[in-house]
């Protein structure tokens, strides 16, 4: 755990401090549980979906540690770690939006994802032409994950995540840290899930 003073202090300019929270952070503890090895993979990952060498994704990373310092409340519900993790996770995720490993979404398929060969494409949504059909799916996906955010929210985040560009299941699979298999299951479950809301159109 980190202390809340070490906190405090290092928000008020204290050099030592924030230096302690870094060494926390990054490798102070050494055993295959501590924070360093979760850290480590997290960042790994990171490096992988945005094509960075990892060293420069550790630079950035401490860059929003610090930033997380500066505007962790002592008052949220959750600890400062999560907080650190969640701003970090953050901006990843703008840099992926922003084009540094960014791929366009195939407007002819919406929601499509590795077959477990990997030779063939699944795809959820039917073959649209934009417009209203994509407005009404894109829609209903949002209706979805407010309906699951709390029972499933794992399966809420990745529709989040398609909605913002990320449209691979290894690459969803990486982001939300499970494997691709659980991913092809919460496709399937969503796919369910949109067809009983009758928004799909066969041409």
């Amino acid at each position: 755990m980190i202390d809340e003073k070490l906190i405090v202090k290092a928000k008020e300019g204290d050099e030592k401090s924030f230096t302690k929270i870094v060494h926390y952070f990054l490798n102070e503890h050494l055993d295959k549980h501590s924070l360093v090895n979760i850290t480590q993979s997290f960042l790994k990952k990171w490096a992988r979906i945005l094509n960075e060498e990892y060293g420069d994704i550790e630079n950035i990373s401490l860059c929003e540690l610090w930033e997380a310092v500066k505007n962790y409340d002592s008052d949220y519900e959750f600890s400062f770690l999560a907080y650190a993790f969640k701003c970090i996770k953050n901006k990843f995720i703008t840099m992926y939006n922003e084009g540094k490993a960014k791929k366009r979404i195939d407007k002819e398929k919406l929601f499509y994802v590795d077959s477990e060969d990997g030779d063939v494409w699944e795809t959820l949504a039917l073959w649209g032409t934009g417009g209203v059909k994509l407005r009404l799916l894109e829609r209903k996906l949002y209706e979805v994950a407010d309906e699951n955010s709390l029972k499933d929210p794992m399966l809420a985040e990745m529709i989040n995540l398609f909605l913002q560009g990320y449209e691979e299941a290894n690459v969803l699979a990486e982001i939300l840290m499970c494997s691709d298999t659980q991913v092809r299951n919460l496709f399937k479950r969503l796919k369910i899930l949109i067809l009983r809301k009758k928004v799909f159109y066969f041409f």
